[in-house]
């Protein structure tokens, strides 16, 4: 039988997640943090403290009233667009000189294919 405590903290959770849904936050994260909490022993402890670890060890302590644990959820999914953002810059980047590079070698491999193509050109019809 669940103590009280772990009744109010999955109470909290439900909580969490009902506003996180109101503000279109994406936890999917954190809610597979959550679930493997409620199926695994070794995540067990850290919601019966009234704990969820966040990735990279953070943690959301569930007593917090309803508008720090939106808070807490926005922070984290505002660092996670953050991060896809800048992998996605560099992604763009090293995509727009992939382009360039290659946009050169065809300047230049059509120059050599013309140049050559003149020489037979005048070795035929001169």
């Amino acid at each position: 039988m669940p103590s009280e405590m772990e009744a109010q903290n999955t109470k909290n959770i439900g909580r969490l997640f009902e506003k996180a849904e109101q503000l279109h936050i994406a936890v999917a994260g954190l809610t597979v943090k959550v679930d493997e909490g409620f199926r695994g022993i070794h995540r067990r402890q850290d919601i019966t403290n009234g704990r969820i670890e966040k990735s990279e060890g953070q943690i959301i302590d569930l007593q917090q009233t309803d508008e720090t644990l939106v808070a807490e959820v926005q922070d984290l999914t505002e660092a996670r667009a953050a991060d896809i953002v800048r992998r996605e810059g560099k992604s763009a980047r090293l995509q727009n000189l992939a382009y360039s590079i290659l946009e050169k070698v065809v300047w230049i491999g059509l120059g050599i294919i013309l140049y050559n193509g003149r020489k037979v050109f005048d070795l035929f019809f001169s």
